[in-house]
């Protein structure tokens, strides 16, 4: 059985999300004020620009929502969830 979740370690798990939000928020600043010279060296136009960071939101995105979810394995043979 797993151990109760106290107020400590509740305050410890929102503290590590606002954590991965801030980090998450910071990197999409840095792409966008990266914008020009990343346009510049590699001759993007700012359409391809546009499609560039999308694909790239999407796939954070994705990966953000994919990648915890394959580390959530059920629960052993012969238990029950109530």
């Amino acid at each position: 059985m797993a151990e109760p979740l106290t107020p400590r370690r509740a305050w410890g798990i929102t503290f590590l999300l606002f954590l991965y939000m801030l980090v998450n928020f910071a990197e999409k600043i840095v792409v966008g004020l990266a914008g020009v010279p990343i346009m510049t060296d590699l001759g993007l136009t700012p359409k391809g620009f546009g499609f560039l960071g999308s694909a790239f939101f999407f796939l954070s995105s994705v990966s953000a929502v994919s990648f915890p979810s394959s580390s959530i394995s059920s629960p052993p043979a012969g238990c029950s969830s109530a």
